[in-house]
């Protein structure tokens, strides 16, 4: 099967209202799509009330499409939020993603919803499949996309849903949008009381619902429709809801929503200012501790790249690569335009291995052809959406942008943690949870000693040059942006004490440009400038986030990680900050399960490190 979801075949024959030829059925009525919604949908799941008073609500949906349910939903709670620090969490599945400009196509018909319209259309998912995030910060809205085939997509989900948005083509002409399989997701995923609606009342449909533990009625139907489904989740262990086997375990021990006591993170790089931010985000008191300055650790250099890493396999891993480069990506563009720099990115290949995998990958790739292709003139590969970013300013854009919000910035050195009672204690603050994200300062804690962090130097040097935007890659990098051509970087042991550029690291860096792009080696001046720094990495060479371990194997109580970034902290950080806060509040998280094991810290302190391809 290939990797990439297929696209809708879709036709606006009957004017503004799409139609899907592979299942002969319109995405919305003809009548009126909106007012439809508004009737099966947010009535049929008694919203507005429903989330009367609630802090946290999630809405989840079966059939995506040109997301004119998400409009309503959006255009619904802008009016009703609860509060100005309630969440609304959307979770929603769709097999066939059409294009964002489609949608847009199909949304003219309400000019009322043009503000929603362009919204969502900003955030609209990119064609991959499996978990992508977005954001809606002003609206305290979060977006799950699950793409793809889908008992596997519901599979990938997890949290409580409140309300259900079951809209999937007719059962007759789509059934297996309508299975046992599909059901049992349903229920595994549903909270007590849980609602849902739906256009369809076929008596498979009604069955299977009844059988997977909802009460089901008949309602009166929107347009030509005589009837319409309406029905509830009844609570767990009652005669109308047999209990479900669960379909897996959860890996992280569930905690305490810190939404009413305070966080500490620690260390004020690009994962910790991320960190802060989305718990923040979330109305989580926040206090980021550093002991220099934001940004003055290893993502200080004064240029950066993101790119992806691409396995030639689908998997967990595989997935999880392309949805934290997908997402950061489209983090970073939301900032300031001059703090990054769209760039085509060659990444070279220059062995039969990575010919050969490089090959495999532009085969059955994971990314369409607006993302990934084939290096025009060498072997290798073309990212078309690459940035070049300025670590340096981003975190301090990012940190301004924390303190602005009310978060406490508070300068001092971390030497140790210590519990009293159910609180923390760190530096001269006391927190209800801390999260270390201190790169390989945190392999001095004495709480960290179970992970196998291990620090690696890492030199870039640069010079003035004004000619255009340039990323090449093979090992080592060079970026030209800004003003500057940065090249390196070097990967070595860290000696201890403070980071020092040295001669020997810049003839290396040197080298290894001569290697990469002769042409720009040739003539460098003498007047370059370098800048060394510490990078976290571990032995399977993937990051860290999630609940801190003890050498049991058990849990500490209200002591989190994240970090292990290595040299792709810019790629990794905003995924994986995302995540952190997901799962320190209870949200839905952005991440699969099975992404999350190889990436939990429990995998050190459980069992063998995997072994993972590089």
């Amino acid at each position: 099967m290939a990797r990439l979801p297929p696209l809708p075949d879709l036709s606006f024959a009957d004017g503004p209202t799409p139609r899907a030829a592979a299942f002969g059925d319109v995405y919305f009525s003809a009548l009126d799509g909106l007012a439809e919604a508004e009737t099966v949908f947010l009535q049929g799941c008694g919203l507005p009330d429903a989330w009367a008073g609630r802090e946290r609500f999630t809405v989840g949906e079966l059939g995506f499409g040109t997301g004119l349910n998400v409009l309503a939903l959006l255009r619904l709670w802008a009016a009703h939020r609860p509060s100005p620090l309630a969440r609304l969490n959307i979770l929603t599945v769709e097999g066939y993603l059409m294009p964002a400009s489609a949608a847009a196509q199909a949304h003219a018909r309400w000019p009322e919803l043009s503000a929603w319209s362009e919204a969502l259309c900003g955030v609209w998912p990119v064609r991959m499949a499996g978990l992508q995030r977005a954001n809606l910060p002003e609206l305290g809205v979060s977006l799950t996309f699950a793409v793809g085939e889908v008992t596997e997509a519901l599979g990938s989900l997890e949290g409580a849903v409140d309300a259900w948005f079951l809209d999937g083509f007719s059962p007759a002409k789509n059934p297996q949008m309508w299975t046992p399989e599909v059901f049992a997701h349903l229920a595994r995923l549903s909270a007590p009381g849980a609602r849902l609606g739906t256009f369809t009342v076929a008596g498979a449909v009604r069955r299977g619902l009844t059988e997977a533990g909802f009460t089901v009625r008949k309602a009166q139907g929107f347009g030509h429709k005589r009837d319409r489904l309406v029905g509830v989740r009844a609570p767990p262990d009652t005669p109308e809801s047999p209990p479900q086997t669960p379909l897996r375990a959860p890996l992280e021990t569930p905690v305490a929503h810190p939404s009413q006591g305070r966080v500490a993170v620690v260390g004020a790089g690009i994962g910790g200012v991320l960190a802060a931010l989305a718990l923040q985000a979330r109305g989580v008191a926040v206090t980021l501790i550093e002991a220099d300055e934001p940004g003055s650790g290893a993502s200080g250099n004064p240029l950066g790249l993101v790119m992806p890493r691409l396995d030639a396999t689908d998997g967990p891993l595989s997935r999880l690569l392309v949805s934290a480069f997908v997402h950061a990506v489209r983090f970073y563009k939301d900032l300031p335009a001059d703090l990054w720099e769209t760039v085509e990115v060659a990444q070279l290949t220059t062995s039969d291995v990575e010919v050969r995998r490089a090959a495999k990958v532009l085969a059955d790739p994971p990314l369409d052809a607006d993302w990934l292709g084939a290096l025009p003139g060498e072997a290798g590969l073309c990212h078309r959406n690459g940035l070049i970013l300025k670590p340096a300013e981003v975190v301090r854009h990012l940190a301004e942008r924390f303190v602005s919000g009310g978060g406490k910035l508070l300068k001092a050195e971390v030497t140790d943690l210590r519990r009293a009672g159910d609180r923390w204690r760190v530096a001269e603050l006391e927190a209800d949870a801390v999260v270390l994200a201190a790169g390989a300062a945190t392999a001095r804690l004495d709480q960290a000693q179970v992970l196998p962090l291990v620090g690696r130097l890492g030199q870039v040097d640069w010079h003035a040059d004004t000619g255009p935007p340039l990323a090449r890659t093979s090992g080592s990098y060079v970026l030209r942006a800004g003003g500057i051509m940065l090249y390196g970087a070097t990967f070595g042991p860290d000696p201890g004490g403070p980071p020092c550029p040295t001669p020997e690291a810049s003839a290396e860096n040197r080298a290894s440009l001569a290697a990469l792009a002769a042409d720009l080696a040739e003539g460098l001046p003498a007047g370059t400038h370098a800048r060394a720094g510490v990078r976290a990495t571990l032995p399977d060479r993937l990051p860290l986030v999630g609940p801190m371990p003890d050498a049991s194997g058990a849990v500490i109580p209200g002591l989190w990680v994240l970090g292990g970034f290595g040299a792709r902290g810019l790629a990794w950080a905003p995924l994986l900050a995302e995540l952190l806060a997901d799962l320190m509040t209870g949200d839905p998280p952005s991440v699969p399960e099975a992404a999350r094991k190889l990436i939990s810290p429990l995998r050190f302190a459980a069992r063998k490190p995997p072994k993972l391809p590089e």
